[in-house]
């Protein structure tokens, strides 16, 4: 009989959990794509209170993790190496496939390329690791028993969280930027080296040229695939 209850609670917790993944992470960014004027940053602040709000109801859930540093220093050496490569890696293909767009920001408004970074560091980093790495990995950790599986799920959701920009490309960086995250954040247990990672990216996209794919519609670059952009 109690074997039952105990199923039974584990069956409809995992219902519930479905659910709302459908609705939080899949139904609310396909439908708040629809609204361009809605800012994006402000439905990034909106989720990472909701899910700091929820962790920190929860007593199972140890609050040291949101300033924990990782446990070794080589953690740091990985996410620095892999930026170093992936910065020459995206400088040679901007170059290369849009050498016009090398460099956008900084020599179009420097003001604006500071403005950007200063905001995306202050707002936009922590409340997405707190929402898409440290919510994920603990809420969904008790149905999803694999750490694979939860890398898995926390990268394509936080890929898929970005189609408010309505950009293929956006997509496929942000899956990028999700394993890269997720992986770290499952290896080192860190809130402060992932967001320290998921600034790095997000500073070299827009510091050498794809930064325009995270920016809202309003700054006119192309849907499709964007080997050329409108002059």
């Amino acid at each position: 009989m109690e074997i039952l209850k105990i199923s039974t609670g584990t069956a409809q917790r995992k219902s519930l959990f479905i659910f709302e993944i459908l609705v939080i992470f899949l139904f609310m960014p396909l439908f708040f794509s629809l609204f361009k004027k809605i800012p994006p940053l402000f439905l990034i602040i909106i989720g990472g209170f909701y899910a700091l709000w929820l962790l920190k109801k929860d007593e199972n859930f140890d609050k040291r993790s949101f300033y924990k540093l990782p446990d070794s220093k080589n953690e740091y050496k990985r996410v620095l190496i892999q930026a170093i490569f992936f910065s020459i890696f995206l400088y040679v293909i901007v170059s290369y496939f849009l050498p016009d767009r090398a460099f956008y920001f900084l020599k179009k408004d420097f003001s604006l390329w500071l403005s950007i970074i200063m905001i995306y560091g202050l707002f936009a980093v922590y409340p997405q690791e707190i929402l898409y790495r440290a919510f994920i990995f603990h809420r969904y950790g008790s149905i999803v028993k694999n750490r694979m599986m939860l890398i898995h799920l926390s990268a394509i959701l936080f890929a898929f969280g970005h189609i408010l920009y309505l950009n293929p490309i956006t997509l496929i960086l942000s899956l990028f930027g999700g394993y890269l995250f997720s992986y770290t954040y499952a290896k080192s247990g860190s809130m402060v080296l992932v967001s320290i990672e998921h600034f790095l990216y997000g500073f070299l996209l827009y510091t050498i040229g794809l930064g325009e794919y995270f920016c809202q519609s309003q700054l006119k670059f192309p849907t499709l695939w964007p080997l050329k952009f409108p002059s």
